[in-house]
């Protein structure tokens, strides 16, 4: 089996005819931490993006667990979580109202698993307390679990 996580070939987008990301070749295999480095519109956010299937590039290919992300894009995602710069999360909602609407989405039938996620992350007490009064730390704990 490859230790290959993420593969990405040939990887562009374009807007209006520009390039913001052009033909990226990267790998990235198990247990490397990867991150992305550059000014404002060198693309970053972009790849990041497509790499989570949020949108489509123009050409190439992108494989996560050596699957193509484009045919298989769910199966992927429920194995992956992403923390970007706008949180997914409801401020307005509870802890565990954000973990059910993510179940619902997710069409996860295990209702049982919001109390689980919520054991992991240390949320229990929590759990009915608005996302917006959380502590950075404790809403990222939260962000990276919606995915789960």
């Amino acid at each position: 089996m490859s230790d290959i996580i993420v593969e990405t070939s040939n990887l562009t987008k374009k807007y209006k005819g520009h390039a913001v990301v052009n033909q990226l070749n990267m790998k990235v295999r198990k247990g490397e931490v990867f991150g992305f480095l550059g000014p404002n519109g060198a693309g970053k956010t972009t790849t990041i993006r497509m790499l989570l299937g949020l949108i489509r590039p123009t050409e190439g290919e992108i494989k996560v667990f050596n699957k193509d992300l484009t045919q298989e894009r769910m199966s992927i995602l429920t194995k992956i979580g992403s923390l970007v710069e706008m949180p997914s999360y409801y401020g307005h909602l509870t802890g565990y109202e954000n973990l059910e609407v993510a179940r619902r989405l997710l069409r996860d039938q295990n209702t049982h698993r919001i109390g689980e996620v919520l054991d992991m992350v240390r949320l229990t007490h929590a759990k009915d307390k608005k996302v917006k009064e959380y502590s950075l730390g404790r809403s990222n704990d939260l962000e990276l679990r919606l995915h789960y």
